[in-house]
C-alpha cells in the first residue's frame, strides 16, 4: 500500500508490512488501518508511515473495516466481525451470526450494520455483542 500527495501525485510512504494484497483501507485522526488477504488489520501512523501493531484472529482475509479513532471493527471471510481495541489492539468481541462472507460494514456509535453474502443485514451493539436486528427478504447477495 502506498501514501499520496493528493495535491502533488508524490508518493509520501510505502507502507510494506504487508504480505498480501491489501483488501481495504480506513483513514481517520492521522491513523490508518489497512486489512488484508493475509488475514491481518495493520495500524500506521499516517504522518511516517510507520507500523504501530498487526490485529491477528481472523483466519481468512478481511474484506472491510471501520475506525472510528478508538476501536476498529473488521470483517472478515472467516464470516466473523471483531470489534478491537485501538489502544492495545486486543480482540474485545467477535460477532457470529452470517451464513456466508461479510462484504461490507457501517459504524454509528456503538451500532454496526453488516452485509454478507448471506443475503442479509446484520445490525449489532458492539459495546454487548448482541445481533439487534436481522433484516432478511433479499434475494440476492447484500453488500
Amino acid at each position: 500500500a502506498r501514501v499520496w500527495d493528493l495535491f502533488t501525485a508524490r508518493c509520501l510512504h510505502v507502507l510494506d508490512n504487508h504480505t498480501d494484497a491489501v483488501t481495504c483501507v480506513c483513514i481517520k485522526h492521522e491513523v490508518i488501518v489497512t486489512g488484508c488477504a493475509d488475514s491481518l488489520i495493520r495500524i500506521f501512523q499516517l504522518e511516517t508511515g510507520a507500523c504501530l501493531r498487526a490485529l491477528m484472529g481472523h483466519s481468512s482475509a478481511i474484506d472491510h473495516i471501520c475506525f472510528d479513532g478508538t476501536k476498529v471493527v473488521s470483517a472478515s471471510s472467516d464470516r466473523t466481525l471483531r470489534v478491537w481495541s485501538i489502544q492495545d489492539g486486543r480482540c474485545r468481541k467477535i460477532l457470529r451470526g452470517h451464513e456466508d462472507e461479510i462484504q461490507h460494514l457501517t459504524m454509528k456509535e456503538h451500532l454496526v450494520a453488516s452485509a454478507s453474502w448471506d443475503h442479509t443485514i446484520r445490525i449489532w451493539n458492539i459495546q454487548t455483542g448482541v445481533c439487534t436486528a436481522l433484516l432478511k427478504g433479499h434475494t440476492e447477495v447484500v453488500n
